[in-house]
Protein backbone atom coordinates (compact mmCIF):
# COMPACT_ATOMS: atom_id res chain seq x y z
CA UNK A 1 0.00 0.00 0.00
CA UNK A 2 1.41 3.55 -0.67
CA UNK A 3 1.77 5.40 2.24
CA UNK A 4 1.27 8.32 0.32
CA UNK A 5 -2.24 7.69 -0.66
CA UNK A 6 -5.25 8.05 2.00
CA UNK A 7 -8.85 7.08 1.73
CA UNK A 8 -11.83 8.58 3.09
CA UNK A 9 -15.75 7.90 2.81
CA UNK A 10 -18.37 10.34 2.98
CA UNK A 11 -22.22 8.55 3.66
CA UNK A 12 -24.52 10.92 2.01
CA UNK A 13 -28.54 9.91 3.39
CA UNK A 14 -30.09 12.61 1.35
CA UNK A 15 -28.09 11.22 -1.60
CA UNK A 16 -28.71 7.26 -0.04
CA UNK A 17 -25.08 6.91 -1.43
CA UNK A 18 -21.41 6.55 0.04
CA UNK A 19 -18.32 7.90 -1.79
CA UNK A 20 -14.85 7.31 -1.99
CA UNK A 21 -12.26 10.17 -1.99
CA UNK A 22 -8.73 9.18 -2.58
CA UNK A 23 -6.04 11.59 -1.66
CA UNK A 24 -2.63 11.55 -2.52
CA UNK A 25 0.52 13.91 -1.41
CA UNK A 26 1.68 14.26 -5.17
CA UNK A 27 -1.69 16.75 -5.40
CA UNK A 28 -4.04 14.00 -7.20
CA UNK A 29 -7.17 13.91 -5.42
CA UNK A 30 -10.85 13.48 -5.91
CA UNK A 31 -13.70 11.08 -6.29
CA UNK A 32 -12.96 7.24 -6.40
CA UNK A 33 -16.05 5.15 -6.22
CA UNK A 34 -19.91 6.18 -5.39
CA UNK A 35 -22.09 3.23 -4.17
CA UNK A 36 -25.63 3.29 -3.19
CA UNK A 37 -26.53 2.96 0.90
CA UNK A 38 -29.62 4.21 2.70
CA UNK A 39 -27.95 3.70 5.92
CA UNK A 40 -24.68 2.92 7.63
CA UNK A 41 -25.21 -0.90 7.62
CA UNK A 42 -25.57 -0.60 3.95
CA UNK A 43 -22.55 2.12 3.60
CA UNK A 44 -20.08 -0.47 5.07
CA UNK A 45 -21.46 -3.38 3.20
CA UNK A 46 -20.59 -1.89 -0.05
CA UNK A 47 -17.31 -0.28 1.33
CA UNK A 48 -16.13 -3.54 2.39
CA UNK A 49 -17.25 -5.35 -0.91
CA UNK A 50 -15.58 -3.06 -2.77
CA UNK A 51 -12.11 -3.52 -1.02
CA UNK A 52 -12.14 -0.93 1.80
CA UNK A 53 -12.43 -1.38 5.74
CA UNK A 54 -13.06 1.17 8.09
CA UNK A 55 -9.92 2.72 9.90
CA UNK A 56 -12.00 5.40 11.98
CA UNK A 57 -15.59 5.56 13.72
CA UNK A 58 -18.32 7.17 11.43
CA UNK A 59 -18.31 11.24 12.03
CA UNK A 60 -21.24 12.66 13.85
CA UNK A 61 -23.64 13.64 10.89
CA UNK A 62 -22.82 17.56 9.77
CA UNK A 63 -26.16 19.98 9.59
CA UNK A 64 -27.07 18.62 6.44
CA UNK A 65 -26.65 14.70 7.95
CA UNK A 66 -23.56 13.85 5.95
CA UNK A 67 -20.92 11.84 8.13
CA UNK A 68 -17.27 10.90 7.41
CA UNK A 69 -14.69 8.25 8.21
CA UNK A 70 -11.38 7.17 7.29
CA UNK A 71 -10.21 3.94 4.90
CA UNK A 72 -7.91 1.64 4.36
CA UNK A 73 -7.47 -0.10 0.73
CA UNK A 74 -7.56 -4.12 1.28
CA UNK A 75 -4.81 -5.77 -0.33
Amino acid sequence: MNANVTYEAAFTPADEEVTVIRSARAGVSGLSDEFDATNLETAERALFNAGYLLASPWSEPSSNGDRWCTLTRMT
